[in-house]
């Protein structure tokens, strides 16, 4: 059964753990995205290149958000004054590598569950723990 991730931010920590994920799961369905196109490049190939945030967030059940800055977190999980995130995610697994305040991750991990999905802060990230979450995680949506 194909398991399928995607890591939202190519930066240091998501190419990081891109790498590791394909090192240690190499028939992983691996899709990837970052504002900057370049930093995508290293992965052609290997992973599916998304052309939007939007894309790569419905492609798995597993998202990684390797983005530092909460305004991008908000934007890719269309999450805008009101707080509730209006993307659909629901029955998906949002694992965030960043640190973030502690408010700001309770709110957030609040309006992933009223979506039906489940958040797991940087604390459950590393990369072992990453490995089982996809492994325990649904296959990947189809169509």
């Amino acid at each position: 059964m194909t398991r399928a991730v995607s890591i939202l931010g190519l930066g240091p920590q998501g190419a990081q753990a891109a790498r590791q994920l394909l090192q240690g799961q190499p028939e992983l369905d691996l899709t990837v995205f970052d504002r900057d196109d370049q930093r995508c490049e290293p992965f052609r190939g290997l992973a599916t290149l998304a052309g939007s945030a939007a894309e790569a967030l419905r492609e798995s059940s597993v998202i990684v958000l390797a983005l530092e800055d909460t305004r991008d977190v908000d934007r890719a999980l269309k999450r805008y004054s009101d707080g509730a995130v209006t993307l659909a995610v629901q029955d998906k697994t949002v694992v965030d590598l960043c640190p973030r305040r502690p408010t700001w991750r309770l709110a957030l991990a609040q309006a992933l569950a009223q979506a039906g999905a489940v958040y797991l802060p940087r604390e459950a990230a590393d990369p072992p723990a990453l490995l089982r979450l996809i492994d325990a995680a649904p296959s990947a949506p189809s169509g």
